[in-house]
């Protein structure tokens, strides 16, 4: 087990073998990150009681010259997923903010860090340690996909602090953008300054309140503390399979679990991960146990790792407070992200989406909070202030539209009829593998691989969903008997099990369900036991086509991005999401954060002109730069 292997690492390891811990003051009351390199040991190290995170990282330099100059360390942070990106990117690339490097022998770190929390040199003590280094950020040296390298410098190189605290610089804005001071898309009235942008129809003049969703903010959703199995078999059970008759039985389950479900019993360190589904209430489970063998009476909670909790898998939540719409995220405390890729109604017990960044535990009661879409405010120039509109010296985007948060998986779909060009039509396909958000663009290609034309997304197209027949079903009957459903599905959808075969719904499906009422409807012959049905094959949209009237049934299209296209990335360390305009077609992943010739951020030129760009000519600015002490300039 990999704990064991841990505890033998840090047992073997000397007493006086030197470890090295790094903290990076963020300032503004957002606290401080703590990382150590993970050379010496593997896992996250206790010190002080503060959790020290095992992250690619090195800081070299801290040797004093003879000739007296002062060291000017160099850091390196390794840059998984864009997180360092993310968290320097609204910190003025960490300039000015205090870097820590702490040196303390192995025998002086907390219990906590030694297996059974006793430490075997009876020596816990954070404060025995050298004295720590206390260097600032000079400057970021370098940054890609793969890490980010500073220059450190000591305090004594700046120690020349001016009054005011504040500096107020000739035409220059030191607010954070769309932060405190600046607050743009988040001033009183939550509408935001109108722009000279316009929407993707041309004509509508954007402002923030039109072109993002308005949600309610501060509202808390809490997974649920209740869940997972108690073993209910003297003897238990041991590691293996246990996918088959007779299973693994458990007291009655108090929530309903679902396929790709993990138990995980503490105490022993086994986990379950289940083959089939369970409703609630149910004394039997089928799976697989791997690590451990479980006991009688062992307490099994549930746990979602980082993926995908779509349509078969849920994160069980407590009752919602309040609705929420699909492509709206969720941050935890803990640092978990969730963005979900279906609607939730008040007082669902039950989320789908994907899960990024971080691990959730059940039992822990993990409280999240919804991001507030409407501190945003529409994008309007680059750094530079080369507006996303300008035909000579912009972008020249004839329009813009919102597609949400930026999805890295891009997948194709096949037609399954022909289709006619216009507006407010539907596009059949054989199948759609995610659900795909309004506004996204469908690139399509005819049978050779030419590109015939475009077709824009009006409305959420859920991913497609099957159902199998277990119980024949006669035409006219008023139900279906299936297997468990692995969807959540609506009253009034249609499934389809052939040509003059389907189901229309007449009450809405919970995930799990195995009988579906519904009006069947069949070409005489009762549907056959087997049969599987699908739903939602069906796109609505709007398409243009560079060649002929009419997309053929033999097209392909790839789910990709298009020019005018916004997507938000969402900040790790509370600030606000950052925003991409794609000025570049695109059917392969191409990352907002790195992929310049495709993306563009969204970005304030720190100067007046930038200032009235979004705010307006004759609008009161939150400028806060100090124009008066030179010339005035618009342009800076």
């Amino acid at each position: 087990m990999a704990t064991e292997a841990h505890n033998k690492a840090i047992t073997d390891l000397l007493p006086d073998t030197l470890i090295e811990l790094f903290e990076i003051q963020i300032g503004d009351g957002r606290g401080v990150k703590r990382f150590h390199p993970g050379k010496i040991v593997d896992k996250d190290i206790i010190l002080g009681g503060n959790k020290y995170y095992c992250l690619p990282i090195e800081a070299t330099g801290f040797e004093s010259k003879g000739d007296g100059a002062l060291p000017r360390p160099k850091l390196i942070i390794a840059n998984p997923d864009g997180l360092i990106s993310d968290m320097i990117k609204r910190e003025d690339d960490m300039v000015g903010k205090t870097f820590k490097r702490i040196r303390i022998f192995l025998k002086f770190l907390d219990e906590a860090n030694f297996p059974e929390r006793v430490n075997p040199f009876a020596n816990s003590d954070p404060e025995s340690r050298f004295d720590d280094d206390l260097y600032v950020f000079n400057r970021k040296v370098s940054e890609n996909k793969y890490f980010v390298e500073f220059e450190l410098v000591s305090p004594l190189e700046v120690q020349n602090y001016k009054l005011p605290a504040r500096i107020m610089i000739a035409n220059y804005c030191p607010w954070k953008y769309r932060g405190i001071g600046c607050r743009y898309g988040a001033r009183g009235d939550m509408d935001g300054p109108t722009t000279e942008l316009t929407a993707s129809d041309g004509v509508t003049k954007l402002k923030s309140v039109d072109f993002f969703p308005q949600k309610e903010s501060g509202q808390l959703v809490t997974v649920t503390k209740t869940g997972g199995a108690t073993i209910d078999k003297v003897g238990g059970y041991t590691v293996g399979s246990h996918t088959s008759a007779p299973g693994v039985t458990v007291d009655a389950l108090p929530v309903a679990l679902r396929i790709g479900n993990k138990l995980n019993f503490g105490a022993t360190g086994a986990v379950f991960t289940l083959s089939a589904n369970a409703v609630a209430t149910a004394t039997t489970i089928y799976g697989t146990l791997a690590d451990e063998d479980v006991a009688n009476d062992a307490i099994g909670t549930l746990s979602y790792p980082v993926g995908n909790y779509s349509s078969s898998t849920g994160i069980i939540v407590e009752e919602l407070p309040l609705p929420i719409s699909f492509g709206q995220a969720i941050r935890f405390a803990s640092g978990a992200r969730f963005i979900l890729d279906a609607d939730a109604d008040i007082d669902d017990t039950e989320i789908f989406g994907d899960l990024t960044v971080g691990a959730l535990e059940a039992t822990n009661g993990g409280r999240v909070v919804l991001l507030d879409r409407r501190v945003q405010g529409v994008p309007v120039a680059d750094e530079k202030d080369k507006r996303f509109d300008d035909p000579n010296s912009g972008f020249n985007l004839k329009g813009m539209r919102w597609v949400y948060e930026y999805n890295p998986t891009l997948f194709s779909v096949a037609l399954s009829s022909a289709t006619d060009a216009g507006d407010s039509v539907v596009l059949s396909v054989d199948n759609i593998s995610q659900n795909i958000n309004p506004n996204r663009a469908i690139t399509l290609s005819d049978s050779g691989g030419s590109e015939i034309g475009l077709f824009q997304v009006t409305a959420l197209a859920r991913k497609t969903a099957t159902v199998e027949l277990t119980v024949a079903a006669a035409n006219a009957a008023t139900s279906i008997t299936v297997k468990p459903v692995l969807a959540t599905l609506k009253k009034g959808e249609t499934i389809t099990f052939s040509a003059t075969e389907s189901v229309l719904l007449t009450k809405d499906v919970t995930n799990g369900d195995q009988v579906l009422d519904g009006t069947v409807s069949t070409g005489g012959s009762p549907i056959a036991i087997g049969s599987s049905g699908t739903l939602r094959t069906k796109i609505a949209g709007n398409l243009v086509l560079t060649t002929g009237s009419a997309a053929p049934a033999t097209a392909t299209g790839i789910v990709g991005y298009v020019k005018g296209d916004v997507v938000s990335i969402t900040s790790l360390d509370g600030n606000p999401p950052s925003l991409f305009v794609c000025i570049q077609d695109h059917t392969l992943v191409q990352d907002p954060r790195f992929k310049k010739e495709y993306w563009v951020e969204d970005q304030c030129s720190k100067t007046l002109n930038g200032c009235k760009m979004r705010f307006g000519e004759y609008h009161h600015l939150p400028f806060g730069g100090f124009p008066s002490i030179e010339a005035y300039r618009y342009t800076n």
